[in-house]
């Protein structure tokens, strides 16, 4: 059974695998989702920062051509009049350095003197030539690369921001380009700024991230759960089909095997009342006899015609539909009568204890007695001279639940796995039908039989039965048995 249900109980444990891999696919691919757009509105927010400084400084560099066209009363073109406008225009706030670059993209001058005179790229002299501004922010430059003065040490110094801004020169929007002017600025307060954006944009996709990955896992959470549930279910039920598929295969051995035991006991009741009487002649007497394996003979067969007619009693009643009650008392009386036979040349003692004051039908008593008195004939042969076997019958709220235990050397554990399984036994002789039987038996009564403790000091089994269950059917039901 369990290596049947063990490719149920795998797909379980791969579902359950695969959903922890899609729910961290997901979670990994929402992530890079925030992450790309961070990084975008990064990008966004860092370049409007960068032309507020550009829009600030052309507008003061479209105001200083008009007050250099209005000193010299004429347009400015010259270079010598587009550095008047870079000088009055770098006394902007943060402007450390300017520098003059002509058309052809050579430096014409720079201020202060000492600042390196500098280059433009060929993409930078397209972009300004078409009246774009570069701006270009340097997180961390050294003064040596700024200034030609600078002392060999100020390499080791901490580097500082800055902020280059390239600007076209022109009198006004849309008209020609005279020159191009670059103001260097410090960078500190842009630094701070990008880091304050950094900090909330890292802030902000976080708290996204927590939120949508606790929504996410919520939802495929529950979709897998309900997922997970449905294949349960369904293993349940594929389970519950496996076992309900191994216990009729079993209850069709055992009703086979019964219908078999019943044929015998009906051929066997003739020839075993002749073996009796033949056996007893033998012995010259019929009291008992001084031959000691005669007299073995003579209760073998006492006994096994005594079990034919328990069998042929039951199937009587059965067939002809009598009806009538046993108290526990009685029944517990019926069973030391049966059992006295043969506990008593084995040396082995049968104790009995009853309580309660349940009533049982005669249909269920039968069952009940063929299962009892199965369970006594084990425990009697797995128990040694002198030992005792109990057995307990306990009437409840509408339940009677008896107990047989022996102190017999206990069940080996290969034994416990087929215990009620028709034809296997691995006593010397044994024929194991007995418990396949009367675990049937105990099915029709629906009741439970099991083994409730096996251990070195002795062997219990539990029959627990609904007293407010009637027995519709019984098992013993066979039109081709006549008594």
């Amino acid at each position: 059974m369990a290596a049947t249900t063990r490719p149920i109980d795998d797909e379980l444990h791969r579902n359950r695998r695969v959903m922890w891999s899609m729910l961290a696919l997901i979670l990994a691919v929402y992530g890079l989702a925030i992450g790309e757009l961070a990084q975008r509105m990064r990008t966004r927010v860092r370049q409007q920062i960068l032309n507020r400084d550009v829009e600030v400084l052309r507008a003061m560099v479209g105001a200083q051509f008009a007050e250099v066209a209005n000193e010299v009363r004429a347009e400015v073109r010259e270079p010598v009049d587009q550095w008047t406008v870079l000088l009055n225009a770098s006394r902007a706030r943060g402007v450390l350095a300017t520098r003059l670059f002509e058309t052809n993209g050579s430096c014409y001058a720079t201020m202060p003197f000492d600042v390196s005179e500098g280059s433009l790229t060929p993409a930078e002299m397209a972009r300004l030539m078409s009246s774009k501004p570069v701006t270009q922010f340097r997180p961390a430059v050294h003064r040596s690369e700024i200034f030609l003065t600078a002392d060999e040490t100020s390499g080791q110094e901490p580097a500082l921001p800055l902020l280059e801004v390239t600007l076209p020169l022109q009198s006004k929007p849309g008209a020609e380009i005279v020159g191009i002017g670059q103001f260097i600025l410090e960078g500190q307060s842009i630094a701070a700024e990008f880091a304050d954006l950094d900090q909330s944009l890292i802030t902000q996709a976080a708290v996204m991230f927590g939120l949508g990955g606790i929504i996410l896992t919520a939802g495929v959470g529950w979709a897998f759960s309900r997922m997970q549930r449905k294949h349960r279910q369904l293993a349940d039920r594929t389970r519950d089909l496996l076992r309900a598929n191994e216990e009729l295969a079993r209850a069709a051995r055992t009703a086979a095997v019964g219908s078999v035991t019943a044929h015998l006991i009906h051929g066997l009741k003739n020839p075993l009342s002749g073996l009796h009487q033949f056996v007893q002649g033998q012995s010259g007497s019929t009291e008992r006899v001084e031959n000691p394996l005669w007299q073995d003979a003579v209760d073998s067969t006492r006994r096994m015609q005594q079990m034919v007619a328990e069998v042929v009693r039951v199937l009587r009643e059965e067939e002809q539909g009598v009806a009538y009650e046993l108290s526990l008392a009685e029944l517990s009386e019926i069973l030391n009568q049966r059992m006295a036979g043969q506990f008593q040349p084995a040396g082995v003692f049968l104790k009995t204890d009853v309580s309660g004051d349940a009533q049982l039908d005669n249909r269920q008593a039968n069952l009940v007695s063929l299962i009892l008195g199965n369970l006594l004939q084990n425990a009697l042969q797995a128990s040694s001279r002198d030992s005792v076997v109990r057995l307990e019958m306990t009437g409840v709220h509408d339940q009677l639940t008896c107990r047989v235990i022996d102190q017999g050397p206990g069940l080996p554990d290969p034994v416990r796995q087929d215990l009620f399984v028709p034809c296997k036994s691995t006593r010397e002789g044994g024929t194991g039908i007995g418990l396949a039987i009367s675990k049937q038996l105990a099915a029709h009564l629906g009741a439970e039989l099991r083994l409730e403790n096996s251990s070195p000091e002795g062997t219990s089994f539990v029959l627990e039965i609904p007293l407010c269950q009637k027995v519709e059917k019984s098992p013993l039901d066979e039109p081709l048995v006549r008594p």
